[in-house]
């Protein structure tokens, strides 16, 4: 009888034992899932999030460097399609941070107009009066005597926005061969010239570090 009983209570225990190992097995089953998940998250979502940072960081580093009050103070900008649109929203928000401006276009009436407005509307940090320059990229061979005499009395150029250029529509089966040209010439070609110049000044711009180059135009063609 004896015996018995202790069998009984053996079993018993040993019953207990199991259900409380399941009962931790489950405990533990639940517990993992946070982690789980977790650790499913940062799988599949740490990489955009570090990509992410990285960006934000990027971005707020080059806003301090491009974007503050005192970064363009006194670098000297040459702005080409200066007169209107972009070109002209471009000199103002440059010229109010100090920068020394020059301003080309065809159209050096505006590029005056432009100066006068300048001038009387912004009190930036360093005074400097816009020089103004008549620049035509159809015609490419005065392009290097105009570099040359920019380097000349400027010294240098810190920053080229090559923003001019001109724009055609119509469907590319109807447009004449000549029209072709001119929008190659004038937007490729003669960026490309300006931004050369000659030999000499090339380099004279090159030896800078500072010297950024915008280039601005996105050519369209429709073709149908």
């Amino acid at each position: 009888m004896c015996k018995m009983k202790n069998i009984s209570s053996h079993t018993e225990w040993v019953a207990s034992l199991g259900r409380a190992i399941k009962h931790t097995r489950n405990l533990a089953v639940w517990s993992s899932i946070p982690w789980f998940i977790g650790w499913a998250t940062l799988t599949v979502m740490g990489p955009i999030v570090a990509v992410r940072l990285v960006y934000r960081v990027l971005q707020v580093v080059m806003y301090r460097a491009f974007s503050g009050e005192k970064a363009l103070c006194g670098k000297v900008v040459l702005i080409t399609g200066a007169s209107s649109g972009l070109g002209e929203a471009i000199a103002h928000a440059l010229y109010k941070r100090g920068a020394r401006l020059i301003l080309a276009s065809r159209n050096t009436d505006k590029l005056n107009e432009l100066k006068e407005i300048l001038l009387k509307t912004y009190k930036p940090p360093e005074l400097h009066v816009p020089t103004i320059v008549k620049l035509d990229l159809e015609n490419i061979n005065s392009i290097p005597g105009m570099v040359d005499n920019l380097l000349k009395t400027h010294g240098h150029i810190d920053v080229l926005i090559n923003n001019a250029g001109i724009s055609f529509r119509g469907a590319a089966i109807d447009t004449d061969i000549s029209v072709d040209i001119k929008l190659m010439v004038v937007n490729y070609f003669g960026q490309v010239a300006l931004t050369k110049g000659h030999a000499t000044q090339l380099q004279n711009m090159l030896c800078r570090a500072s010297l950024t180059l915008c280039v601005l135009k996105l050519l369209i063609v429709e073709c149908s």
